[in-house]
């Protein structure tokens, strides 16, 4: 399934919004996706909302979005697209669309990223062994625990 980055405003309740936002990271509700070619003027279809962060004064927020259903149509889930969050007939928020991206592709970013990560960790374990005399007898076999535990948090 696609999973999409958005930006989203809750309206607040003299605008018909919710009287408390929501709470926590994840949010469940129906979104309306407007005047996408090839669909109806408005394509209505469950979606989890995953909170970056918590939702600010003016009721913004980044959220990762994605349907609820397998059967939903992806496509939908295009940059640059328009939709609005709903409860029921009440509009709760508007949010757009402002990257995208399959998880194969996030999934294949993150593979890389590590690869690339221990590949700098074990050229730098393979300089420092040289300098830190690795293989002196009063060498302390945790130096290369601590190593590794710097790298992964770094």
């Amino acid at each position: 399934m696609k999973s999409v980055t958005a930006k989203l405003r809750f309206l607040p309740p003299e605008q018909g919004g919710r009287r408390s936002r929501p709470i926590g990271p994840h949010y469940s509700t129906a979104a309306e996706f407007e005047g996408v070619s090839g669909h109806s003027s408005s394509d209505t279809w469950s979606v989890i909302a995953t909170f970056r962060d918590a939702i600010d004064e003016e009721g913004d927020v980044t959220a990762e979005i994605e349907f609820l259903s397998p059967d939903a149509p992806q496509e939908l889930l295009t940059e640059g697209a328009h939709f609005t969050l709903m409860e029921g007939a009440r509009t709760v928020a508007r949010g757009e669309i402002i990257s995208s991206s399959t998880a194969a592709e996030i999934e294949g970013a993150r593979a890389r990223t590590l690869h690339e990560r221990y590949s700098a960790a074990a050229a730098l374990v393979k300089a420092w062994s040289h300098e830190l005399h690795l293989d002196e007898p009063d060498f302390d076999p945790n130096t290369i625990d601590r190593i590794r535990i710097y790298l992964e948090a770094a």
